[in-house]
């Protein structure tokens, strides 16, 4: 009797799996596996900066940038569909009144990002402007 039922569930679970298989017609969709995006951050700041960005997987890492230009490339999976970027000035790390400091985001070696250049406050302090990229 249980092999009679095991053997009835193996059936309807190869039946099922069968069932939402789709064939398309002519058309072949290319799969695209991996996207390799490049952030870059340019510019005359001298300050520390704290920087936070979307990992491979999807999830969110963060580095300390100590001197510009500074580059990140990152492979993401093809399962994630945006990426997020911002970052400021690192507490009590700040550069001088008036340095500048520009983000761009570039996607299979194009630009898809430019966030025009940030500049310090009389503090030293800067903001980078938040980026987000949609993937097509």
């Amino acid at each position: 009797m249980k092999t009679k039922i095991h053997f009835t569930l193996l059936i309807v679970t190869a039946a099922l799996s069968f069932a939402g298989c789709k064939k398309d017609s002519d058309t072949v969709q290319p799969v695209i596996s991996k996207r390799i995006v490049k952030y870059e951050i340019t510019g005359n700041y001298t300050g520390k900066l704290f920087v936070a960005f979307t990992t491979a997987s999807g999830g969110v890492d963060n580095a300390t940038i100590n001197t510009l230009p500074w580059t990140k490339e990152i492979t993401y999976n093809a399962t994630v569909a945006g990426i997020g970027f911002s970052g400021n000035t690192l507490v009590g790390q700040p550069g001088l009144a008036g340095q500048s400091a520009t983000v761009k985001v570039y996607s299979g070696g194009d630009i898809v990002v430019t966030e025009a250049a940030s500049f310090a406050n009389s503090s030293g302090v800067i903001n980078l402007p938040s980026t987000t990229y949609i993937f097509p």
